[in-house]
C-alpha cells in the first residue's frame, strides 16, 4: 500500500469528490442519461458515511490492482498482449464485472463500473507520468557546478540514474558504430573497398557483446534489479539497446 500511496499522491478529499471534479468523468457519465444507470450515478454523487467508506476502499482495491497490472506489463514481452497497459485495465474491468461480490452496490451494473474503473486508470497513469518526470527530471545538481570527485558517485545522481545515463549514452554509441561498420560491412562484401571484411567482422562482434535486449534482459534477476532503470523498463518496446552487465 505504501508504494501505492507514493506513486497516486495524496488524494484531497474522497475518491467521489476527486471524480465529480473532473470534467472528463463529467462527459462519461452523460452516456448514462435517460438510461436506468442514470439513478446509480445520482446515487453515487450523494454518497456518505459507511457507504462512501466502501466506495472509497474499492477504489483502492482498483488501484492496487491497476498497480500489479502494470507491473506485469512492463515486466511482459513486447511482442505480448499483456504488455498493453489498455489491456491490461480492459481485464481489470472484465474481471470486477464478472465477479461483483466487492463491488459496491451503487456502481454495480456494468456501465457504471466501467466509466468509474477507466476513470481510475487515468488517475493512475497521470500518477505514474508524474512519478517519471521526477525521476528523469527532477535532479539536484551540485551547488557550486564544479566536478565531482573520482570514484564518488554524483550528488545528483541516484543509482538508478547512473544506470540509466549508461543505457542511453554508451548503448546508443554502441548501436550507431555497430550500424554504421555493419553499413561498411555490406560495402565489403559487394567489393565497394578494399577494407579486411573479418576485421570489422571481430570488431561488430565485440560490439554485440557490449549490448542485449529486453527479452534477454528480463531473464536476468540482476540485470532487473540494478541495470535495467525505470525509465528504459517504461519506455522499451524490444529496440533499444542496453549495455551489457560486464561493461558497468
Amino acid at each position: 500500500m505504501a508504494r501505492l500511496q507514493l506513486l497516486a499522491g495524496e488524494l484531497k478529499g474522497s475518491f467521489v469528490t476527486r471524480l465529480f471534479q473532473d470534467e472528463l468523468f463529467q462527459e462519461m457519465v452523460k452516456l448514462t442519461m435517460f438510461t436506468p444507470n442514470e439513478h446509480s450515478i445520482e446515487r453515487l454523487s450523494q454518497l456518505t458515511g459507511d457507504d462512501l467508506g466502501e466506495f472509497d476502499s474499492f477504489c483502492q482495491r482498483i488501484l492496487s490492482d491497476l498497480l500489479g497490472r502494470f507491473e506485469e506489463a512492463v515486466a511482459a514481452s513486447r511482442r505480448c498482449k499483456e504488455s498493453s497497459f489498455p489491456w491490461q485495465v480492459m481485464q481489470c474491468v472484465v474481471r470486477h464485472t464478472r465477479n461483483t461480490d466487492d463491488v459496491p452496490d451503487v456502481i454495480r451494473n456494468g456501465l457504471c463500473l466501467c466509466i468509474v474503473i477507466v476513470h481510475l486508470s487515468r488517475i493512475f497513469s497521470d500518477a505514474v507520468r508524474g512519478a517519471i518526470r521526477f525521476i528523469v527530471e527532477e535532479r539536484t545538481l551540485p551547488n557550486d557546478g564544479g566536478p565531482v570527485d573520482e570514484g564518488q558517485q554524483h550528488r545528483g545522481l541516484t543509482p538508478d540514474d547512473e544506470v540509466s545515463e549508461v543505457n542511453s549514452f554508451f548503448g546508443w554509441a554502441v548501436r550507431d558504430l555497430r550500424r554504421k561498420l555493419s553499413g561498411q560491412r555490406f560495402e565489403l562484401k559487394h567489393g565497394y573497398d578494399d577494407v579486411d571484411v573479418d576485421d570489422l567482422n571481430k570488431i561488430v562482434d565485440l560490439l554485440d557483446s557490449m549490448r542485449m535486449f529486453h527479452d534477454a534482459a528480463v531473464l536476468d534477476d540482476e540485470y532487473m534489479e540494478k541495470y535495467y532503470s525505470v525509465k528504459h523498463k517504461l519506455i522499451n518496446h524490444g529496440w533499444l539497446s542496453l549495455v551489457s552487465k560486464k561493461m558497468f
